[in-house]
């Protein structure tokens, strides 16, 4: 990644000292941009200095074009002290090049900003000066939007700043409408309450068949040698929950689901690559159903619905990696990724006392480099809850792995695999294949049941071609296959599709990184009434 450069909204860059260490040679393989350097302050025994922030604009350069001096003009930038605020190193610290790449991790982990990089300006003395230099994303967004996978289309609009007046801080005002729903929403995000590392998220929305209300307060780890850090949110969301299949609703019902935690965990034990937290927790999840109303019954069988109103503590147990790589142009285009190489994982569990039942989640993730050219990311996610007298009741497993080979570093393939397993599951968690749920060619939701694969081979290719200096040009073509097992234990025909099109990745912006505008064609008739599909917006996540 070429160096950032300081913009207008910089800060004076500290004046004085000296020249700083060079690595004593060009490391072609560092994991991370300027990992060497910082690796030869740390073996030299230096601490850190004065830090100077550098704030740079949305578009730089000395010959802009009007639209581009417009976005500046209108954009506000983002204040020092909200970078200071989110900054995980401090003067005095000894040089850690580890605990720098966090910190740039931590800065990059925020949705305005596109980029961050800490970088020695002047050693003297013992310490060294340094300046966080960070590049702004443009965070308003007002106006109208489309997508379709499946066949089916959503179009949105509202009024969305992440960088409200230049605080960091988020407010929106949405309006979306879907072929199941419409909705108005409001929301705003603090990712530094008061000027505190503790952080705050607020959401209202009114759906044309419910509302929703969510609050979250966390003091999150932030540092891989924090000591403690909290967790705690509440939601309640009042709606219908359809039940479908080939794309059509068979049996809907009004349902109103709450549920909030709250929890304490704090750093147990340290490790050469990584560490353990365990803390308390307690949870609740209540689920209420109306009357079951039939409009398709002979697409699929009945749902059953139970209520429930659980609640009760539980004990967790974490492994947290900082085993971390920089990659460009696997998932997003044109931005850094940060791939954690290490494992983590989290286990939890607990006893809800009234409702006689034992529960359990466990949550673990895996990275690998292999090699210059590869990165292979598996997972696997497990939960459920056991009943006393009646044993075990609604468990789910879920892996999947996704892996990408670079053939060139503007070219990669991409392989996406995963296997999910439901057993009684509540009426809100049933698998679904086809649309959003995997398999763009098909209806969204286009089968239903308890078991579901789903295999997605994508060849991803970033041309030089950048639009107004805003969006970069890439090509895709793909290949799908899955299937779903129904309720009634039989495996249908497994379905499979292909497609092509354009990959648009946002260079400037912090609404989605890439964009898909493409055609999905299917290979086998599973009853779909279409003969293609036309996918627009952000519909693969990984």
């Amino acid at each position: 990644m070429a160096p950032l450069t300081a913009g207008a909204a910089s800060t004076t860059e500290p004046e004085g000292g000296g020249e700083c260490p060079k690595p004593q040679s060009a490391n072609e393989n560092e994991a991370w941009p300027g990992q060497a350097q910082w690796q030869r302050l740390e073996a030299a025994g230096y601490r850190l200095g004065e830090f100077s922030i550098q704030v740079e604009d949305v578009y730089t350069g000395t010959s802009l074009a009007w639209y581009q001096r417009l976005a500046n003009t209108l954009h506000l930038d983002t204040e020092p002290e909200v970078i200071d605020e989110l900054l995980t190193v401090s003067p005095g610290e000894v040089v850690t090049a580890e605990r720098i790449y966090e910190a740039e991790r931590a800065l990059r982990e925020q949705s305005f900003l596109i980029d961050a990089r800490i970088v020695p300006v002047a050693c003297d003395t013992g310490r060294v000066t340094s300046a966080v230099r960070v590049r702004d994303a443009w965070t308003l967004q007002a106006g109208a939007g489309v997508g379709s996978a499946g066949g089916d289309a959503t179009s949105s609009a509202g009024i969305t700043d992440k960088n409200f007046l230049g605080t960091g801080k988020s407010v929106s005002l949405d309006w979306s409408e879907g072929t199941e729903r419409s909705s108005v929403e409001v929301g705003y995000a603090d990712p530094a309450l008061f000027g505190s590392a503790w952080t705050l998220e607020l959401d209202h929305a009114d759906h044309s068949d419910g509302e929703r209300e969510a609050v979250a307060l966390a003091y999150p780890f932030r540092r891989a040698d924090q000591d403690w850090g909290f967790r705690s949110s509440y939601e309640t969301d009042r709606s219908e929950l359809d039940f479908e299949e080939f794309g059509e609703t068979a049996y809907s019902a009004d349902a109103q689901h709450s549920q909030a935690h709250v929890e304490v965990v704090r750093r147990i034990a340290d490790g050469q690559h990584g560490g353990w937290r365990g803390g308390l927790g307690w949870r609740r999840e209540q689920a209420e159903y109306g009357e079951l109303e039939e409009e398709a019954p002979d697409l699929r069988p009945e749902p059953a619905l139970a209520d429930r109103d659980l609640s009760g503590p539980y004990l967790v147990f974490e492994r947290f990696s900082h085993r971390h790589k920089s990659f460009r142009n696997l998932q997003a285009i044109g931005k850094t990724e940060d791939y954690d190489l290490g494992f983590d994982a989290r286990l939890m569990g607990g006893r809800y006392p009234r409702g006689d039942r034992w529960f359990y989640q466990l949550e673990a993730r895996h990275g690998w480099a292999l090699g210059e050219r590869d990165l292979l990311v598996t997972r696997l996610d497990l939960a459920g809850r056991y009943h006393d007298d009646r044993g075990k009741e609604a468990t789910y497993r879920e892996v999947s792995a996704d892996h990408y080979h670079r053939i060139t570093p503007r070219n990669t393939w991409v392989t996406h695999g995963e296997y999910s397993w439901h057993d009684d599951p509540d009426p809100e968690d049933e698998l679904y294949l086809g649309g959003y749920d995997g398999l763009l060619a098909y209806p969204n939701r286009f089968r239903s049941g308890d078991r579901r694969w789903l295999v997605h081979l994508e060849n991803r290719y970033v041309s030089d071609v950048v639009l107004f200096d805003t969006v970069q040009l890439g090509y895709t073509v793909f290949f799908e296959a899955g299937n779903v097992r129904g309720f009634d234990g039989r495996w249908g025909r497994s379905l499979r599709d292909v497609g092509a099109g354009l990959r648009l990745g946002s260079l400037r912006s912090s609404f989605g990184a890439v964009s898909y505008v493409a055609v999905a064609t299917p290979l086998v008739d599973g009853g779909q009434s279409d003969d293609y599909t036309v996918v627009l917006g952000s519909t693969v996540s990984f």
